[in-house]
């Protein structure tokens, strides 16, 4: 029997740089092409982080993955955009609930597992990092404007917003997996990504960055705010390694 089917909980983030810095090592096998670290807590079991692309339909799928490879814990984690004005980039959110857009325009509400949820926030508060509980909304498409996040903090109370946790929370809920969503900050509320940073995501979670290349020289001053921006990605970055070095014992 391969480690493959010895897993018991799994991760799922969107973003290579997100894969990245996550514990473990890259591992032979993949789940349909998907990106694979292998790692073991404290007690021994395997914990899978797959790198699945962006969107709620890609984490869906991992997720599902996850559980038929033996999972029964399940985390969404990365980089969020901040909704709540008081967070900051590098802010940690471990959510409550996690909110999906309806047809009718009411959000869709999924619980996180409040148990895991809370070990994991009281851990990381004694290991000195500040976190905030709340909703996560995850949306379609990404969420560019100032204007348009402080409507979704206004609308729905969200304190950040992702494009993935939704569906990682639907596929646990349907599987009757446990679920816990870890976000790091790294676009605050009052802080604009410009639209050519979001055209040159890729589906798969990589950069086109002849695309950014394009949108700088066509317009220079958007070289300043993307260095800017890859300045708080750094931080929250490095605030997603240290929150999974602390809390990978807990899955």
């Amino acid at each position: 029997m391969s480690d493959k089917e010895h897993i018991s909980a799994g991760i799922v983030v969107a973003l290579k740089h997100e894969y990245r810095v996550m514990p473990g090592k890259p591992q032979m096998w993949k789940l349909e092409g998907m990106p694979v670290k292998l790692t073991r807590n404290k007690l021994a079991r395997n914990i899978a982080v797959v790198q699945a692309g962006v969107g709620a339909e890609s984490a869906r799928h991992a997720a599902s993955l996850l559980v038929e490879a033996g999972a029964v814990r399940l985390a969404s984690s990365g980089a969020a955009g901040g909704l709540d004005p008081s967070l900051s980039a590098g802010d940690v959110v471990v959510a409550t609930t996690v909110l999906s857009p309806r047809k009718s325009g009411s959000a869709y509400i999924m619980r996180c597992d409040q148990s895991l949820s809370d070990a994991m926030s009281q851990k990381l508060e004694t290991q000195g990092i500040p976190v905030k509980r709340g909703p996560v909304y995850t949306s379609p498409t990404a969420l560019c404007s100032v204007t348009e996040k402080q409507r979704l903090f206004r609308e729905t109370g969200a304190l950040v917003v992702d494009m993935e946790a939704s569906g990682l929370a639907g596929a646990a809920m349907g599987f009757g997996a446990a679920t816990v969503v870890i976000k790091v900050v790294c676009d605050d509320a009052v802080s604009a990504v410009p639209d050519a940073l979001a055209e040159a995501l890729r589906s798969d979670g990589s950069v086109n960055i002849l695309h950014i290349f394009k949108a700088v020289l066509k317009n220079p001053r958007v070289a300043k705010r993307l260095i800017s921006l890859d300045a708080d990605f750094r931080k929250a970055m490095t605030a997603l390694e240290k929150c999974w070095n602390i809390c990978l014992d807990l899955m």
